[in-house]
């Protein structure tokens, strides 16, 4: 190979030449390299940038869709009143007192309130029924109290649904019904008249025998509850003369509700019909069924305030004391339970200052 005149080969040179060549190229392509990056991240920002203003006009037009197609309140609450999906249709009864809110100056819109109401109340699931008569007292309170277009809700709307559900097929909704109804009628929200013929009369004929016992045992808690709203006069009109009958019933589960309810019934009818009555109370307490004359001494106190001193001495006394010498040790124990409840009903004002009210309490008499 031929040489260039100082005896090297042309490609070939001594390491101290290479050495000085490699650091200027090698600091030369960092130089390069990092040009390259920094224009690769300028790219980048500029380019995540564009991205980020592109997003923010998406969103904008998008919030401005969704304001320009956004539902009112009535179109909303149809859609999801007819939804497949339960939580849907549960929404709607949890709302349908903030829709009549809304919308309580618009004929239209409060009828296609009340339309979806109906359809709800025919819904085929449970929890639908039970979230909607929940909310029946709460729709009960505000269509009274705001009136005008909402004026006759309650009569024509609310109570047809709780005749409806005290027969539900559903035990969840039936019991959810009793307590809704009871909070209304504490409210004083449904006409007297309606009242009497169109709940009184369901909730009398649900004792009949034709029913099963379940419906039976809990119309006759239910008259209980329903008397104080009522008043002594129409519970003794309405409720006593079937409440007595009951205590007779062949069904040993009625009898024994009716002997657990007795005291309460007895409160709200007054000393007359009590007294009038002991014999089916004396029954009662000496049925072959250990679980009904328990019951009875449960109840023998609030029987006995309602009584006259003379009653409690020459029926009632002679009565508790077969209770307390029973052949069955739970009704002997429940009978010593209430010994000392039934003792006090005969404390003597005058000597005593003290006296047993009607409602089973024993107070300080007046001087």
């Amino acid at each position: 190979m031929p040489d260039d005149g100082d005896g090297l080969v042309p490609d070939q040179r001594t390491s101290g030449e290479a050495d000085s060549v490699n650091p200027e190229n090698e600091e030369s392509s960092c130089w390069s390299n990092f040009s390259l990056a920094m224009l690769a991240g300028d790219q980048e920002e500029t380019s995540a940038e564009q991205v980020g203003e592109d997003c923010e006009d998406e969103d904008d037009t998008a919030s401005r869709r969704q304001e320009h197609e956004e539902p009112n309140p009535v179109v909303k609450l149809e859609r999801y009143a007819y939804s497949d999906i339960v939580f849907n249709r549960q929404l709607v009864a949890r709302n349908i007192v903030d829709t009549l809110r809304a919308v309580v100056d618009s004929q239209e819109a409060v009828d296609a309130v009340l339309t979806a109401l109906g359809s709800l109340s025919l819904d085929c699931e449970p929890s639908v029924r039970t979230e909607l008569v929940e909310q029946l007292p709460n729709i009960a309170s505000f269509c009274a109290s705001e009136g005008g277009l909402l004026e006759n809700v309650v009569r024509e709307h609310v109570v047809p649904i709780l005749v409806q559900y005290l027969t539900d097929v559903a035990n969840q909704v039936r019991k959810r019904t009793q307590v809704s109804l009871l909070f209304i009628l504490e409210r004083s929200l449904i006409d007297r008249k309606q009242l009497e013929e169109q709940i009184c009369s369901l909730v009398v004929h649900l004792t009949e025998s034709e029913n099963v016992d379940d419906y039976r045992m809990e119309a006759v808690t239910l008259m209980t509850k329903m008397a104080p709203y009522l008043g002594k006069d129409t519970t003794a009109y309405l409720f006593l003369p079937r409440f007595i009958s009951l205590c007779q019933d062949a069904s040993f589960h009625l009898r024994k509700v009716c002997a657990a309810n007795y005291g309460d019934f007895s409160s709200i009818v007054g000393q007359e019909y009590t007294e009038d009555n002991l014999p089916v109370f004396q029954m009662l307490c000496e049925d072959c069924v250990w679980g009904v004359r328990k019951a009875c001494a449960e109840v023998f106190m609030p029987v006995s305030c309602v009584c006259s001193l003379v009653i409690r001495r020459s029926n009632l006394a002679p009565l508790f004391l077969c209770l307390l010498d029973d052949q069955s040790r739970w009704v002997r124990i429940a009978a010593f339970q209430a010994l000392g409840p039934f003792i006090s009903t005969f404390a003597n004002p005058l000597r005593t200052g003290l006296y047993c009210s009607e409602d089973g309490v024993v107070e300080r008499a007046s001087l």
